[in-house]
């Protein structure tokens, strides 16, 4: 089997936090019973490394909604979005009548913040610094290297519209959100799904050995692929009009390791 989680409001309690001594414990078990276990999260890879170090000699990632895949002990591999996508991109937004409070692009090394939506909150400007090579624009025509997402925050009304928009222009590029107002603006064709099923290949299993938890819209596709799909009790409500599992824990209570636990019993 493979099982694979998101991490916000799903694997990671909301302080960004993790019960680390009862997952690493689970994982050890897990793999000796010949499972394999995925991370597949719209957070950017050196993000996930930052959070996960030296547990990911054990542990596949998605990343960035799927345009990044590092497999074990193998180099990742990146879908990029067309340079040719950031002029048009920039103009949607700039017509927009709602301003986003942020606005940041991400190539695999590297954090590009526009500087006309400086809202980020100190603290997370703090651990950028940490992690990335942060380059500040003045427009994302202004990046000469290739992105593998773009993201924004709007009000949540405003998110979906657009969302609505990109999807519908013909800019080579696909959008979702994980809730709460934010945008991810990925390549055409990528989501978590798709890269799944290029991870289930590599390790010659189907769909049917795949168990997805998730908890936003960015995980839709994911879950609609795997043969067991979960959600958290807290999720985006427009995933219960889903045939999908809801586990009895949330993430503040290690609800994805307590399913976890229970399918190693099963």
């Amino acid at each position: 089997m493979l099982l694979v989680t998101d991490l916000d409001g799903t694997f990671l309690k909301d302080d960004k936090t993790f019960n680390r001594p009862a997952f690493e414990k689970l994982l050890l078990a897990w793999r000796r019973a010949g499972h394999h276990f995925a991370i597949a999260s719209g957070r950017e890879l050196k993000w996930i490394e930052r959070w996960f170090d030296d547990l990911l000699t054990e542990i596949d990632v998605v990343a960035s909604n799927g345009a990044v895949l590092q497999r074990v002990g193998r180099s990742p591999i990146a879908v990029t979005i067309r340079p040719a996508s950031y002029v048009a991109l920039q103009e949607l937004i700039d017509t927009y009548p709602e301003k986003p409070t942020e606005l940041h692009g991400f190539s695999t090394q590297s954090m590009y913040l526009h500087q006309a939506y400086p809202a980020m909150h100190a603290d997370s400007l703090a651990f950028a610094k940490q992690v990335y090579n942060l380059v500040l624009v003045d427009g994302f025509q202004q990046v000469k290297e290739p992105l593998t997402t773009i993201t924004g925050h709007w009000s949540e009304v405003a998110a979906e519209e657009i969302i609505k928009k990109i999807n519908q222009a013909d800019l080579a590029l696909y959008a979702t959100t994980s809730g709460y107002g934010s945008v991810d603006i990925l390549p055409a064709g990528v989501n978590k799904a798709v890269t799944l099923k290029q991870l289930l290949a590599s390790n010659a299993m189907q769909t049917t050995d795949l168990i997805a938890v998730g908890d936003g819209m960015n995980d839709l596709e994911m879950l609609a692929l795997a043969q067991q799909g979960y959600i958290m009790p807290q999720s985006d409500q427009r995933l219960f009009d889903y045939n999908f599992k809801a586990i009895d824990l949330d993430n503040n209570h290690d609800g994805v390791l307590a399913l976890m636990a229970k399918l190693l019993t099963e």
